[in-house]
C-alpha cells in the first residue's frame, strides 16, 4: 500500500486491521457499513471527486450526455451509477462491447466501443459531450476534447491507454473546455471527507452489480493479472479468512 505522497511502502493494504497514522484516516459516514465501504473503495473515491468536478464545472443534465471511458471497471462503474441517478444521460465507453447489458443495468444509456474513441481525432470535431469523465487517456482523451460542447468538463482519473495526450489547445480557448485533473491519494482532508460523505448520502441502489466476486489472499495474483488485461468488469472484494 503506497499513501500521501511518500511512496513508501506500507505492509498490510490488504489485511482487515491495520495500524496507520491517524492522518490517513477518514470517520467511515454513519449509514456506510464497511463492506459499503471496500465495495466503493479507491474507486468509488475517484468516481465521486469526478462527478464532483463535473457540477463544480457547472455540467447540468439537460446540457447533453456525458461520456464515461474505461465503463466496466470500477471507477466507470460507480461513475455511470452516480451520474445516472443525478439524471444525466450517459455514454459509456468500453472494448468489451459484451458488457452491455451490465452497464445498461448501472444507468448508461448509450454504449460506444472503445475503437471508434481511440481514432485519431483532428483539433475541432462535432461537438457531442457536455461533460465527461476519462479513466484512461491517450487518443480516447484527446477525441473526448476535440467532441467537448462549449463550456464542458472534463474530468481526466487515469492513464490505463497512455500517459500522452496527443491534443492542441484549440478546445480549450474556442469552445471554453476545462480538463479537470482528479488525484485521489493526496487530495486533502476535507475533500475526502467532503467525498464520502456525498456517496453515503448517494449511494447507488446497484451497488452491489458491480461486484465482481470475493476472493481470498490466494487469489490475489491471478485477479491482479485479469485486472490488467481487462477481463474483469467492477469491483473484486478481498477476503483474507477465505
Amino acid at each position: 500500500m503506497y499513501r500521501l505522497g511518500s511512496w513508501r511502502k506500507i505492509l498490510g493494504g490488504y489485511s482487515q486491521f491495520q495500524r496507520v497514522k491517524s492522518d490517513w484516516l477518514v470517520p467511515l459516514p454513519s449509514s456506510l457499513t464497511a463492506r459499503d465501504a471496500m465495495l466503493l473503495g479507491t474507486a468509488g473515491l475517484t468516481a465521486m471527486l469526478c462527478v464532483s468536478a463535473l457540477e463544480d464545472g457547472g455540467v447540468l443534465p439537460e446540457q447533453g450526455p456525458v461520456i464515461v471511458t474505461g465503463a466496466a471497471g470500477g471507477v466507470g462503474s460507480i461513475a455511470i451509477s452516480l451520474l445516472a441517478q443525478r439524471g444525466y444521460s450517459v455514454t459509456a465507453v468500453t472494448g468489451r462491447l459484451e458488457e452491455e447489458a451490465y452497464l445498461r443495468s448501472l444507468g448508461a444509456t448509450d454504449i460506444i466501443s472503445r475503437d471508434e474513441m481511440s481514432e485519431p481525432a483532428r483539433p475541432l470535431e462535432k461537438q457531442r459531450w457536455a461533460g465527461g469523465i476519462d479513466t484512461v487517456g491517450g487518443n480516447i482523451l484527446a477525441r473526448i476534447l476535440a467532441e467537448a460542447q462549449y463550456g464542458a468538463t472534463l474530468a481526466a482519473c487515469g492513464l490505463a491507454a497512455s500517459h500522452t495526450l496527443p491534443t492542441t489547445v484549440m478546445p480549450f480557448i474556442l469552445r471554453n473546455v476545462r480538463l479537470q485533473g482528479i488525484d485521489s491519494v493526496n487530495c486533502p482532508t476535507p475533500t475526502r471527507i467532503a467525498a464520502w460523505t456525498a456517496l453515503a448520502s448517494n449511494l447507488p441502489s446497484n451497488l452491489e452489480q458491480t461486484l465482481h466476486k470475493t476472493i481470498g489472499l490466494e487469489e490475489l495474483e491471478l485477479s491482479a493479472h485479469a485486472i490488467i488485461n481487462g477481463v474483469v468488469r467492477g469491483r473484486i472484494l478481498v477476503n483474507p479468512n477465505l
